[in-house]
């Protein structure tokens, strides 16, 4: 099966920024959840502290420290969420310029991509799996879990888009997200 699909913007935009909150979607849980545990420590710190415990100051410094942490992950998220939304801009100006239409083939022997910049045939064991989220298909390489090709229901219609997902049945192992 080979697929010339013309380059959508909105639908890059929406790819790009899912896979960006997937990539960071356990970290800013976590986050959320040590937070709450710090809370804890810097109360309970200045209970036993209260109580003359000189224990309680480890215990508050930990809270401090904990919500420092929050601080600086939240910080971190915020720049790279910048830095990323820059690169995905200046990818899409690139686009925008050469007018040109990505081929995407799915082939018995490997995956074939090619657009403005790449041409790509990668067999199928240089892929982990393949995953569906939010009609996007996600597929893995092996070498990098957090590289992917993703290509949006929309860009090839209901029925191509599931005769894709049942052909990649037969060659990789579909996780979920």
């Amino acid at each position: 099966m080979i697929f010339e699909i013309p380059f959508n913007e909105e639908i890059t935009r929406k790819q790009t920024n899912l896979k960006f909150q997937l990539l960071w979607k356990k970290s800013l849980k976590n986050r959320k959840t040590n937070l709450f545990i710090s809370i804890g420590f810097f109360l309970f710190g200045c209970l036993v502290i209260y109580g003359n415990g000189n224990v309680g100051y480890i215990f508050a410094a930990l809270g401090i420290f904990g919500v420092f942490m929050f601080f600086s992950l939240t910080l971190a998220y915020h720049r790279s969420k910048k830095k990323y939304e820059n690169v995905v801009d200046s990818e899409i100006e690139k686009y925008k310029l050469k007018c040109e239409n990505s081929i995407w083939e799915f082939n018995n022997e490997y995956f074939g991509y090619k657009d403005y910049k790449y041409n790509a045939k990668i067999k199928w064991d240089g892929f982990v799996s393949f995953k569906i989220i939010d009609d996007n298909l996600f597929l893995d390489l092996a070498d990098n879990s957090q590289l992917s090709y993703i290509l949006a229901k929309e860009e090839v219609g209901d029925e191509s888009f599931q005769n894709i997902v049942d052909f990649l049945e037969s060659k990789l192992k579909r996780t979920s997200h």
